[in-house]
């Protein structure tokens, strides 16, 4: 086997010189129209935040579609509108990004760790259950990497204990449970569209609802509580200033009417790794028959035997060219500010997962020959996984 880069050898991965990430000239054609015709605020007038809020809604299948600055503000934004309050409980998983741990904090409530299922890594609704108390609020599910949490399982304890639900699809733009797309199966349902993700406008994010009054509060939220109705001095409740800049509303117009295109590439290119990881006897969450998950990164777990080189092994993967993330490194109520919400003991599967997994981006530009390069990438790596463990022990060293 050829010898890694890190170790002197060439980078085997061979990428597209555009990743898709760049703008295209009809995204810059509308942003250039925008500029020309409409103000860039959502609080004094401009018509494209409207015809991005209609589009994404449409697409999403929901009635409302209420545009913020990102994701981040979305899941805040949607926890205010639900009614969480200092003293509450949301039942979060330790397997995601800070954000959606963090938001709980911000709305002045307690983020309460619930484990993960090793099939699909996201949140485990038996262990969900078990952390329901009288002051739980809220379930904050994460569709992780694209993958569609057990919505039904969690949408039936949500029920039972007279629950919100909102999930986070900051990743999962077009996942589906069924026929119903994710970000319509809870109370709201959250997105992000910085540049990494799937439809992405730079930065901005969106709150989806079934609920107009929900909807009528989150248009009052992200423009610090000015009233949506006549009001004495025009503000209705406490607000942010969450809103989306018209010309990052003008690219995501052009990025729905694409979602579809990049949909099928990346799974096109998702589908190639994950079946290679799994003929080389890795662990890749499954596809499910009632779940559509969407190709956003691909993760896989190492071998027990190489997790203690983890970091080595990613970093021999990025020094080949690909687009490799360590995904969540560690559980999330290990960073500093969330220890006091750590739960004792542990949980043994974020605890398994986070210290053993590497994720891939299958990006719309790469076809089956750079999916097979990085393939043959992870090859030379995991061929020389002692060697590249012992260099880096001797650089730590």
């Amino acid at each position: 086997m050829d010898l890694p880069a890190i170790l002197g050898g060439t980078p085997a991965a061979v990428l597209p010189e555009r990743d898709g990430t760049e703008v295209t000239a009809s995204e810059a054609a509308a942003v250039q129209r925008c500029l020309d015709q409409t103000p860039l605020t959502t609080l004094f007038g401009g018509h494209e935040i409207g015809q991005f809020e209609d589009a994404f809604a449409r697409r999403m299948g929901s009635p409302h579609a209420v545009a913020v600055s990102s994701g981040t503000t979305a899941l805040n934004a949607a926890l205010v509108a639900a009614g969480v309050r200092p003293g509450d409980e949301v039942i979060v998983t330790p397997f995601s990004f800070v954000a959606s741990v963090s938001v709980v904090l911000q709305a002045g409530a307690r983020p309460v760790f619930a484990d993960i299922h090793p099939d699909t890594f996201t949140l485990d609704p038996a262990d969900v259950a078990r952390r329901i108390t009288s002051r739980t609020k809220a379930i904050l599910p994460v569709h992780i990497c694209g993958y569609p949490a057990d919505m039904e399982a969690l949408n039936a304890l949500a029920r039972e204990h007279g629950l919100v639900v909102v999930e986070d699809c900051a990743a999962a733009h077009g996942a589906r449970v069924g026929d119903q797309h994710v970000g319509t199966l809870g109370d709201f349902g959250c997105f992000s569209f910085n540049i990494g993700k799937v439809l992405r406008t730079g930065e901005g994010g969106m709150v989806l609802t079934s609920d107009p009054e929900a909807a009528h509060a989150l248009r009052e939220l992200r423009v610090n509580g000015i009233s949506q109705n006549p009001a004495p001095n025009g503000i209705a409740r406490f607000g942010f200033n969450y809103s989306m800049a018209q010309p990052l509303a003008a690219i995501g117009v052009e990025q729905v009417g694409r979602l579809d295109e990049v949909l099928a590439a990346r799974a096109s290119a998702g589908r190639r790794f994950a079946e290679g990881v799994t003929r080389r006897g890795l662990f890749t969450p499954p596809d499910l028959p009632d779940r559509k998950r969407v190709h956003y990164f691909t993760p896989f777990l190492l071998p027990e035997a190489l997790a203690p080189h983890r970091e080595a092994l990613y970093r021999a993967l990025v020094a080949e060219g690909v687009p490799a993330s360590k995904s969540c490194p560690e559980p999330l109520y290990r960073i500093g500010y969330l220890r006091p919400y750590a739960p004792n003991p542990g949980l043994p599967v974020a605890e398994d997962v986070c210290r053993r997994v590497i994720a891939v981006d299958p990006r719309p530009t790469y076809n089956d020959a750079t999916m097979d390069s990085i393939l043959h990438s992870l090859d030379k790596v995991l061929a020389h996984a002692d060697e590249i463990a012992r260099a880096g022990r001797e650089v730590a060293a």
